[in-house]
């Protein structure tokens, strides 16, 4: 997950083990607290380390990018996620043109992805590309359980409504 998360501009700046390494001693400092919440039925481990993650990397993040070059105005890489969401919506090909197909598929994707607004592409990157089932997505964001299945159902009908806006013209094409 951190290493899905870091934007490979700040590869160089941020380290996602040390991130991890950094989570684990917030964690043991927090544990008390995690005891308070195992009182609730429904508390989660994977959910409430999750979140110490997610809050973390989110720290390193403003700091590695505080009173430095603005990592806009460097070249971008393709995102990792956009990459793996191409590879999941067709088959593997050896051949050449298959090739082409996916790493195409996985350009148009990943421009799709970014022109969701910010809430949507974080809760299709907790569903996809993390596994979170709804009920964790909803404990993280702090709603419910419906209101988390909601903006995901929402969150893919603007995808789908981005990409048919997009690329229908590409698909009309003889």
């Amino acid at each position: 997950m951190l290493k899905r998360r870091i934007d490979r501009r700040l590869d160089i700046r941020i380290d996602p083990e040390d991130d991890f390494q950094d989570v684990c001693l917030v964690a043991q400092r927090r544990w008390p607290e995690f005891l308070q919440l195992r009182q609730q039925p429904d508390a989660s481990a994977y959910v409430w380390l999750y979140g110490l993650v997610r809050d973390q990397l989110i720290d390193h993040w403003r700091q590695a990018t505080r009173g430095r070059r603005d990592i806009r105005c460097e070249v971008a890489w393709p995102e990792v996620s956009a990459e793996q969401l191409g590879l999941h919506l067709i088959d593997s090909g050896t051949s050449p043109s298959s090739k082409a197909a996916r790493e195409e598929l996985r350009k148009c994707v990943g421009q799709v992805l970014e022109l969701l607004p910010d809430g949507d592409y974080e809760i299709v990157k907790m569903r996809h590309f993390d596994h979170l089932k709804y009920k964790e997505v909803a404990e993280l964001l702090n709603i419910t359980t419906n209101a988390a299945t909601q903006r995901y159902v929402r969150a893919l009908e603007k995808l789908k409504a981005i990409w048919q806006i997009l690329f229908s013209e590409v698909s009309d094409a003889p």
